[in-house]
């Protein structure tokens, strides 16, 4: 599945020249299009889409994201944190406040592991400490307001602290023979705006992938944590028919009974996919990854037939129809998923009682005759003396012939899983390797 997304991605949504620096055009990058068409859709690229590169990474599509990577770290030098949205023809910000987000720290930490360039911990240098020259205050680290004037907003996003410090930290303080690469060469690449050099393939990661981090007093009581959150989350996905869940659910009230509405986005569909998944599998409990599967395979099936394309932006799909708005069947019950309802068993019809059996009375015992008195009765000559016979020869049965036992029919090999089970398996073990 993923490799069939991926391939419509850069089909669709990549422009520039063919190779990062060979052939003619601009810098390669990836452009928001119309779903439906393909068809350009805007102009801008927003600090989000900078995690686009470490997914390349996890994917061995080692060239594109270090291409990828070179685009952000441009905007990034440019203006010393990243705009929320940038405009790539005209150059300049369509949205000029920077949250504090990880994106771009996560794919720079990603590329450092697969290619081991300390270029890219010198960008975790540099991001670092215009983190400390333009957001830290006397109490935390603060919202950029405008990257024209690095005006503040009185405010700090709670993934600062759970996303963008801890890839900082991955990056900078793992000591080297806790970190893992990918198996490609250790070569190191230049610095990327000079030539690039030799681009490197991958297919896979290596076991422990940020080898052992956990201290002596940790007790999983974040795994603990994000059980009891994803318990809660669970009826979202649980009371709808497609599988995927209702936009809004109440961590502490669960579903609302009169929600407002059932359209929900495909991006919030798929958040937290993943990360069930995984749950899941760290706790050997398989119900939130198969919630997941099921979500999954919902959204699988509401892509674009021409381009294979999901679409974000201001696209929404009915969780109980699994349709979009705009679909010609969306006034019909297209159910993706339906629930199977379990016919309770019908208790059993008592039968008649039978009679009880009466014992029947037996009858009298007759009187035994008088005995008469003996007569006399001639003594009887002895009787002549015969040999006894011999006892005739037992010949022995024969043994009845063994039977072989007849082997066991194969078993039927079970169904193959669907492409987006296969790669949704695939992603889990590789994150969990």
């Amino acid at each position: 599945m993923f490799d069939e997304m991926y391939k419509a991605i850069k089909q669709h949504m990549r422009r520039g020249r063919a190779q990062c620096n060979h052939g003619e055009g601009g810098h390669p990058l990836f452009v928001n299009v119309d779903m439906n068409t393909g068809e350009l859709y805007s102009t801008w690229i927003d600090s989000l889409q900078a995690s686009f590169a470490g997914i390349q990474v996890l994917v061995g599509d080692i060239e594109e994201a270090i291409c990828t990577h070179a685009l952000y770290y441009v905007i990034w030098k440019r203006y010393g944190v990243l705009p929320e949205r940038y405009n790539w023809k005209l150059l300049t910000p369509d949205i000029s406040f920077y949250p504090l987000r990880p994106e771009f720290i996560e794919s720079t930490y990603f590329l450092y592991q697969a290619t081991k360039s300390p270029f890219y911990l010198h960008v975790g240098q540099e991001i670092l400490a215009n983190l400390n020259q333009f957001t830290r205050t006397g109490c935390g680290y603060a919202t950029v307001h405008s990257v024209g004037d690095m005006s503040l907003e009185d405010r700090m996003e709670s993934f600062f602290l759970s996303e963008t410090t801890k890839y900082l930290y991955l990056c900078e303080a793992m000591s080297e023979d806790k970190r893992y690469a990918l198996p490609i060469k250790n070569k190191y690449l230049a610095q990327i705006s000079l030539v690039y050099g030799p681009y490197l393939k991958s297919t896979g990661l290596t076991n422990q992938p940020f080898g052992s981090l956990q201290p002596d007093w940790y007790d999983n009581q974040l795994l603990h944590l994000a059980n009891d959150l994803a318990t809660r989350l669970l009826p979202a996905f649980q009371n709808t028919t497609t599988g995927l869940p209702v936009p809004r659910v109440n961590l502490k009230s669960g579903v609302p009974d009169f929600p407002i509405s059932s359209d929900t986005c495909p991006a919030g569909a798929g958040t937290f996919l993943l990360e069930m998944g995984i749950l899941s599998r760290l706790l050997n409990d398989p119900v939130y990854e198969n919630y997941a599967r099921r979500a999954n395979k919902a959204l699988w099936n509401v892509r674009d037939k021409n381009t294979g394309l999901l679409g974000s932006d201001g696209v929404v799909v009915n969780s109980s129809s699994g349709t979009k708005p705009d679909d010609p069947k969306s006034g019909e019950q297209n159910v993706v998923s339906p629930k199977i309802s379990i016919a309770k068993p019908s208790p059993p019809t008592p039968s008649p009682p039978q009679p009880i059996p009466t014992k029947r009375p037996s009858p009298p015992k007759p009187e035994p005759p008088k005995p008469e008195p003996p007569k006399s009765v001639p003594k009887p000559e002895p009787p002549k003396v015969t040999p006894k016979p011999e006892p005739p020869k037992v010949t022995p049965k024969p043994e009845p012939p063994k039977t072989i036992p007849k082997p066991e029919p194969p078993k039927p090999a079970p169904p193959p899983k669907s492409r987006e089970d296969q790669l949704f398996e695939q992603i889990l073990e590789s994150r969990l390797d």
